[in-house]
């Protein structure tokens, strides 16, 4: 296993000092997240890449600058997709459906295929998969959705 680089140790002591943190508080995080091998980030320790690369995560969610991954990025956005698949009624099947076999299955199963039905179809500015989008491919559709959700719940309001 790879050790601790020289950014990740700059970035450990910059969040310690941002949080406040003292040495010994410092030492019994890196003494938690090395599993009670070290209390010590120098060049000598035994604390890998990986548990400090945790250990930084877990220190960044409680500062400003927490910065969450891509794909829990993707995975809020696509959330949001199904919310609003939701409030336009796409977990129920109503009329003739192409796919008779929803008529089975779960509501959020249902949601979600019609969800995924209307991003692969021409009404959607990137006709792809749900899963298939970058984030900012998915932040224009999701634009795109929520004002065709606006429109059509105003419509159903008169």
């Amino acid at each position: 296993m790879a050790g601790i680089t020289n950014l990740q140790r700059k970035r450990y002591f910059s969040l310690l000092r941002k949080l406040g943190y003292n040495k010994e508080q410092g030492n019994a995080l890196v003494y938690e997240f090395s599993d009670n091998k070290t209390t010590s980030v120098s060049k000598g320790s035994t604390m890998t890449y990986l548990e400090m690369a945790s250990l930084l995560h877990h220190l960044s969610e409680f500062t400003n600058d927490y910065q969450p991954t891509n794909s829990q990025q993707l995975n809020t956005m696509r959330k949001k997709m199904l919310f609003l698949g939701y409030q336009l009624g796409m977990d129920v099947v109503m009329g003739q459906n192409k796919a008779t076999d929803l008529h089975n299955k779960k509501r959020s199963s249902i949601n979600y295929f019609q969800v995924n039905q209307w991003c692969m179809s021409k009404r959607c500015t990137i006709p792809k998969a749900l899963n298939d989008y970058t984030t900012e491919e998915l932040a224009k559709v999701i634009s795109q959705f929520e004002i065709v959700t606006k429109t059509e719940l105003a419509r159903w309001e008169l």
